[in-house]
């Protein structure tokens, strides 16, 4: 059977990174892009109309433009600016979208412009392929924590970008803990605080939960102390041997049971990214606590979210685009396996 080449062309301007994927029995699917230019090729077996490649019920285009878009993201830092969308079958092409028309694009973004904050990690040919292969019906919770790490970087205010990287890191513990099911017969691991327990076993920064009669003890204590800092937010190794290593020691000092005066089993650094995000989190999503609708600007839970919100950003930088390498998903396989439920 003869093959249609059908071709969505967003702003006319020949791409330079190309990828390829499959779509169900539909082989090689191709996008290619640069900044502000999108091509998406398929070979189809019929004549596919026009109108229709960009209508979402014709499932393969809308899934093709959705991935294009957010790998535009991640490659460039910023949304595309839909000026023209043309569709070509075979040799004919027509251009379908003309916003100097005043014609409105038929899909929309939460991402408008360029990122607040740019992405700092070159996510390589694999960690995007990884996106690729994911389907709308199998897409795991890898996918959750992209969409809502991409909306963090779009965020100016803390209390937003919060809320977002938040979610992101939910959805990446939310994984591991569907390994270590997987490698455990399929136990479920549904207590979410099991779940970032685990993951802070991965990480080697901790293999406890704060007690609920110490949360809040634990967590004023750390809030006065932040306050007395500076406000550069900190990075992992500013706190483990940098300039905030007599913060991190003095965290450290209060991370004790108060029935038994014995120290948790974790460091400042795990405290902060897993625990004290955690009480924030309790507290604002919860709805325990007005977001700050007004803010001064030295005021210390801003202050707070300040440094939460720059280690769960190292931490996605860091590591969620190789988790989109299905052979570091092998590792993360083996490292579930060896965790005792």
């Amino acid at each position: 059977m003869a093959k249609h080449v059908h071709r969505i062309i967003i702003n006319k301007q020949k791409g330079s990174n190309c990828f390829t994927y499959d779509f169900g029995h539909t082989k090689n699917v191709s996008i290619c892009m640069s900044r502000n230019s999108i091509y998406i090729t398929a070979e189809l077996g019929k004549v596919y109309d026009k109108e229709e490649m960009l209508s979402q019920g014709s499932y393969l285009f809308p899934d093709a433009i959705k991935k294009a878009l957010m790998l535009h993201l991640i490659l460039y830092s910023e949304n595309i600016n839909m000026k023209t969308i043309s569709v070509q079958i075979d040799e004919e092409c027509e251009t379908i979208i003309n916003t100097a028309e005043g014609h409105i694009p038929p899909i929309y973004s939460l991402v408008i412009g360029k990122l607040e904050h740019p992405f700092v990690t070159s996510w390589d040919s694999v960690a995007l392929q990884g996106i690729l292969s994911q389907t709308k019906t199998k897409a795991d919770s890898r996918m959750a924590a992209l969409t809502a790490f991409i909306i963090s970087k779009s965020k100016h205010f803390e209390s937003e970008r919060f809320i977002y990287l938040w979610m992101a890191f939910n959805g990446m513990y939310g994984f591991f803990a569907k390994k270590i099911s997987e490698t455990h017969n399929n136990r479920p691991v549904k207590r979410e605080y099991k779940q970032i327990i685990y993951m802070q076993e991965l990480l080697g920064i901790g293999c406890e939960t704060i007690q609920e009669d110490d949360k809040s003890i634990i967590a004023h204590e750390v809030i006065a102390l932040i306050r007395r800092c500076g406000n550069k937010a900190p990075t992992r190794k500013a706190l483990e041997d940098g300039e905030y290593q007599e913060l991190a020691e003095a965290i450290e000092s209060h991370l004790v049971r108060k029935d038994s005066q014995k120290q948790y089993q974790l460091s400042a650094y795990g405290y902060l990214l897993t625990q004290f995000s955690y009480y924030f989190r309790c507290n604002l999503i919860h709805g325990n606590k007005p977001l700050a609708l007004f803010s001064y600007a030295d005021e210390v839970e801003l202050k707070c979210l300040r440094f939460i919100n720059a280690l769960l950003e190292e931490f996605m930088e860091e590591n969620l685009h190789r988790w989109f390498d299905e052979a570091y998903v092998c590792y993360l396989a083996d490292a579930a396996a060896q965790i005792s439920l």
